[in-house]
Formats: C-alpha cells, structure tokens, sequence
C-alpha cells in the first residue's frame, strides 16, 4: 500500500506573493500567488518541484514582436499620442520573452526541483525616463507634465486608459525588488537596440503600416 502524502501544514509561514510586494492586489496578482501556495504544497506532498517568479516580459529581442496587450506598452503607446510622458521615476525589471524561455529552459534542465524558489532578476531596471529618452533619440518629440496633469490629459484623451493606468502612477511605488525568501538568477535586459525594435514592431508598425520605423539618427 503506498504510503499517504504529508500535509501541507497551514500554519507554515510563506513568503509574500509578487502582489503583496509592490502592494497589489489585482485578481492577476491574486492568482499568481495561489499558484504558489499550489508548488510549495505539491513539494510538501512529495512531488519534486520548484518555484520561479518572473518580471515584466517584453518583445523577442531579436524581432520585437510582445504582447499588445502588456500595461507598460499601452503606457508608451499612450506617451507617443499624447506627445508627453509623466514626471516619474517608475522602473521595474524587464526581460524579453526569448532571454526567458531559454532561461527556463536551462534552469528546467540543471537544477533538482527540491522546492526551490527563485525569481528570475534583469541586470539592470527598466526606467520610464530611459525609455522616453530612446524615443526621443529617433527625432520623436516628448514633453514632461506633471504626473497630476499628464492623469487629466489621459482623462480627457481616453477615459478608458485612464481607469486601467491611473492606479500604475497613483502608487508611484518602483516594483521589481525581490523577495529575501527568493533566490535571485540574473538575466541578460535587453539592451537599447532591442527596446527600440520593442518600441518599432508593437508601436509604429502596427498602427501604421509602411512605415520605415524607428531608427536612431
């Protein structure tokens, strides 16, 4: 007769879920840590496993091509219509989605899944700053407002926008520090060339087509 699970002890202390961290809690954040809870119990049962956090995942490095729908592009997008960005110094880690696969893909391959936690870091932070600063080395001009004032330029440009970003810069809280309890694995960010390609691909061409994209001049 084969021997029964242990379990899980619902008393056990768990480090805190990537939305309590940055303050959130939005249902994604919320799932992300129930699918946690769900690793470290299965290990507590027996089942080998291992838990990685993830950043922000942008565009394929090499092509550019990401998720249309990622906040912090309709951010940018929004910056480019508006023709201004907020005076904020929000950052947060970024990795593009081809860095990460192949991260994974090697982690899957030499590490023991003995319950291990881990959160996958970049080298350096993504800074809002940065990013309207390679937009505007493309000749592309880009004012500064204040971040109250840039809110009711959204507001009144698209109301809708504005309900799913307010929240972003009303916290003006820089995310992406890791948890203690989390063992950092550094990963390569990507580099200018590929945030402009980001920048070209999920931008400028899918809202005109035949263009020449960005270039730096």
């Amino acid at each position: 007769m084969p021997a029964r699970l242990p379990h899980a002890d619902p008393h056990q202390p768990r480090p805190p879920s990537a939305g309590e961290e940055n303050g959130s809690r939005s249902g994604y954040a919320e799932t992300k840590s129930h699918a946690e809870q769900l690793i470290s119990t299965a290990y507590q049962r027996g089942l080998p496993s291992a838990t990685y956090r993830l950043p922000r995942i942008v565009g394929d490095s090499r092509t550019g091509q990401g998720n249309t729908r990622d906040i912090m592009l309709r951010v940018l997008r929004i910056i480019l219509e508006l023709g201004c960005a907020p005076d904020t110094e929000i950052e947060e880690p970024w990795i593009a989605v081809d860095e990460t696969a192949g991260a994974l893909a090697r982690l899957g391959m030499a590490q023991h899944r003995d319950g291990g936690r881990f959160v996958l870091a970049s080298r350096r932070p993504m800074r809002l700053t940065h990013l309207v600063e390679l937009l505007r080395s493309t000749g592309t001009e880009i004012g500064v407002r204040p971040v109250a004032d840039w809110l009711a330029l959204l507001e009144a440009h698209s109301p809708e926008e504005h309900a799913i970003l307010q929240s972003l810069f009303g916290s003006a809280t820089p995310t992406g520090r890791p948890s203690s309890d989390f063992a950092p694995i550094v990963v390569p960010s990507p580099d200018d060339g590929a945030l402009l390609r980001y920048v070209d691909r999920m931008l400028v061409r899918t809202s005109v087509e035949g263009t020449e994209g960005l270039s730096r001049k």
